[in-house]
């Protein structure tokens, strides 16, 4: 563009220039003609009274020809300085639209590498937002499961206070229990000291065989009707106790 810049403003000189010569050209053309006349009005008026009608011929014809040079200098001036003004105008109006072309060119360009950074903002836009969202989701999902484990936490907590709180109120039957089970316990000892003074003290024999038949209980009547003696007697089968007779051991039937 500088190129054709300066090219430009060389032409409009040379224009300049060469309407100056036109100019200058014109202004020789009539100073000469203007000369040449003042030259035969001289002439003319030193013979004037013998030669009146060749003058005024000469004078109109040196008029004529200053005219039509005059004319011819002026108009070859405008022709040229037309031209070079036509040249000027188009090799202008050529470089303006280059450098129209070139600004439109370069700012499609622009325009495209705008187009094409919002679009890249807008697709990181709309990624950002995705973003977001999967986010917040997650962040809802967090929340959501966080709440779900403060309830179990919560029921958690509850269960344990409550296993403590029968924890307790087992350990408190449990030592009823204990307390109530001594008591039967001793109370059954006694009954069975009572009850084992009362058949000890019976004159008839009385065992007690489990279900497998074996003495469980014998009292010293027993033991006489027998002939085993008390320790024995406890633990041994009924065939063993009652198949055999007599303190010496031997059978009852041989």
């Amino acid at each position: 563009m500088d190129e054709k810049t300066s090219t430009a403003w060389r032409a409009l000189i040379a224009l300049a220039l060469t309407l100056g010569l036109g100019f200058a050209a014109s202004l020789l053309v009539y100073f000469k003609a203007t000369r040449s006349v003042y030259l035969l009005g001289a002439q003319a008026g030193a013979g004037a009274a013998s030669q009146p009608a060749q003058l005024n011929s000469l004078l109109a014809q040196q008029f004529d020809r200053w005219a039509l040079w005059v004319a011819l200098g002026t108009e070859a001036g405008c022709a040229v300085f037309v031209v070079s003004v036509l040249a000027a105008v188009i090799w202008w109006r050529r470089g303006w639209q280059d450098r129209l072309r070139q600004m439109d060119q370069a700012s499609r360009g622009t325009v495209a590498a705008l187009e094409r950074k919002l679009a890249e903002s807008l697709g990181n836009r709309a990624l950002l937002q995705i973003s977001k969202a999967e986010t917040e989701q997650r962040v809802t999902s967090l929340e959501a499961a966080n709440s779900q484990l403060q309830a179990e936490l919560d029921k958690l907590r509850k269960a344990e206070k409550s296993l403590a709180h029968e924890r307790q109120t087992l350990e408190s039957s449990k030592a009823v229990l204990e307390v109530h089970v001594q008591a039967r316990t001793k109370e059954l000892q006694k009954l069975q000291r009572r009850y084992e003074l009362i058949l000890n003290s019976a004159g008839e024999g009385i065992c007690g065989l489990d279900a497998e038949g074996r003495t469980t209980f014998a009292n010293p009547a027993a033991a006489k009707l027998t002939g085993w003696p008390l320790e024995e007697l406890i633990g041994s089968t009924e065939e063993e106790v009652f198949g055999h007779n007599g303190a010496d051991g031997e059978a009852a039937h041989d």
